[in-house]
């Protein structure tokens, strides 16, 4: 009996230990977290054969060999680098898990494909070794690097990061995840390098780039920055160029998940010049036969943006001939649509367009363009043109805003942007004028245009002073550095 008691015993120990297991498994994932079977990788020969899932044991150095973009399950850089190689038609992996990696000193240059990266090429298809319904990029930095596109005849995509979601319009798309990535210093030329040298038998479809991605459907960024980089298109265009700091072109979803965290932009020159074409420019942009450039973002629909800024940026659309397009310019977002934004800022941007020929405006870090004569232009330090968004503890200031009116007067400029894409509206020249609502926002002080909807203005003293900026905006966590005398900034890499 004794012998039966304890087998009993035993029995329901093991019935106990396997529920708690498999509990745990339920909330814990333990199916996504198995150790994988990597295999060791110490040098170039070893990487280009490697597949599967890859462990870097040392730094690479390509010896700046041209190379096209490596296929496997992930990579896992333990922290090391990647440095010197040249990349033809795409990126250097395709992947569907990228971490701990960084990349110096590499060419992305476009020879006979539409869409070019550093990172991560994106695919529609799953390829042999990872499916790629999503691709998660964490821990990676890219530094001293180059993306080159020639002009063509069809539309073009670049990011550092991912090149796009080529699913556009079919039922699916590519979950993209950003987490603790930064770029310094990645010089992005789409196009002609002047406006003098413009192929005029080439004309993009539509031209989309961002610092992360150029176009997404299902994106997620946190902890990203992007610092010190000098992005251009220049050429001639039949559609629309969208452009912006972190991303071109954030698509609608229905269930409205996408979010930028803990991101921002700064000290980087975000410019386009396009004949035949709309310019609009901010966090995100988009218009029919239009020019779209932002800080964070050129267009940017159904999503929430949190705890980001844009600050010492140099942001710019114009185009170069005479006709009925428009300019939008913003120093958030271009275009923002059914969106929240929380705990968000610009400070001292310059943020330009330009709507009567022949000036000279810089267009990138180098280039001197001209522009000529537009019918429809907004400039805003926040968001350039909003519908149905919701702005809480966000601010404008010390931005810097320019323009040359056209004869129609059919300018618009305001710190806070223009509703309805900026059309078939009387001139405005206004600190906040906004297509949504706002709760505890600010402009800044003294006002650089009108006021019209009353909103209390932050002054200079008051803007450099740790503790009521923290407080007026709410900008709460451990990434958040207050000093006297500075705009609070975020502490991500370095």
């Amino acid at each position: 009996m004794k012998k039966f008691s304890t087998l009993i015993l035993a029995l329901i120990v093991a019935i106990c230990f396997a529920a708690f297991s498999f509990s745990g498994c339920l909330f814990n994932s333990c199916g996504k977290s198995e150790k994988k079977n990597y295999v060791e990788v110490s040098n170039f020969s070893e990487l280009k054969a490697a597949k599967d899932d890859i462990l870097l044991t040392q730094d690479i150095d390509c010896d700046f060999a041209s190379i096209s973009k490596i296929i496997c399950k992930s990579i896992n850089g333990q922290g090391h680098t990647i440095k010197n190689a040249v990349l033809n038609d795409g990126a250097f992996f395709e992947a569907s898990e990228i971490s701990n990696l960084n990349f110096q000193n590499v060419t992305s240059r476009a020879v006979s494909s539409d869409s070019i990266s550093i990172v991560a090429n994106a695919r529609l298809n799953s390829n042999s070794f990872a499916n790629l319904n999503s691709i998660s990029i964490e821990n990676v930095t890219v530094e001293n690097c180059t993306i080159n596109m020639p002009q063509s005849n069809s539309s073009i995509y670049a990011g550092i990061f991912v090149n796009r979601d080529p699913t556009w319009y079919s039922g699916s798309c590519i979950k993209l995840s950003f987490k603790n990535c930064y770029a310094k210093n990645v010089t992005m030329q789409l196009g002609a390098g002047s406006i003098s040298s413009i192929d005029n038998e080439k004309k993009w479809s539509k031209v989309y780039f961002g610092g992360l991605v150029s176009y997404g459907r299902d994106v997620d960024i946190e902890h990203c920055g992007i610092d010190d980089c000098d992005f251009s298109a220049i050429g001639k265009v039949d559609q629309t160029v969208y452009g912006g700091g972190l991303i071109g072109y954030l698509d609608e979803l229905r269930d409205n998940k996408d979010s930028i965290k803990d991101s921002y932009v700064k000290n980087t020159y975000i410019t386009a010049c396009a004949p035949n074409a709309t310019v609009w420019a901010g966090i995100a942009v988009t218009n029919t036969a239009d020019v779209y450039i932002g800080g964070l973002a050129g267009y940017f629909a159904g999503a929430s943006v949190n705890s980001s800024y844009s600050s010492d940026n140099y942001i710019f659309g114009g185009y170069c001939e005479v006709g009925d397009k428009s300019h939008i310019v913003g120093g958030l977002f271009a275009v923002a649509k059914n969106c929240a934004v929380s705990s968000c800022f610009t400070f001292s941007n310059k943020i330009l367009t330009d709507d009567n020929g022949c000036i000279s405006i810089s267009v990138g870090k180098n280039g001197e363009h001209y522009l000529s004569d537009t019918t429809y232009s907004s400039i805003a330090g926040f968001i350039a043109s909003a519908s149905s968004v919701s702005a809480t503890n966000c601010a404008a200031a010390n931005n810097l805003y320019d323009s040359i009116h056209n004869t129609d007067g059919s300018i618009h400029i305001g710190v806070w942007g223009l509703e309805d894409y900026g059309l078939n509206i009387d001139d405005k020249l206004d600190e906040f004028w906004f297509g949504g609502t706002t709760v505890n926002c600010y402009v800044t002080e003294p006002v650089a245009a009108g006021n019209s909807r009353n909103l209390p203005a932050i002054t200079e003293d008051a803007w450099l002073t740790p503790s009521e900026i923290k407080n007026k905006l709410n900008l709460i966590g451990e990434k958040w550095v207050f000093e006297n005398g500075k705009a609070p900034y975020l502490s991500l890499n370095g």
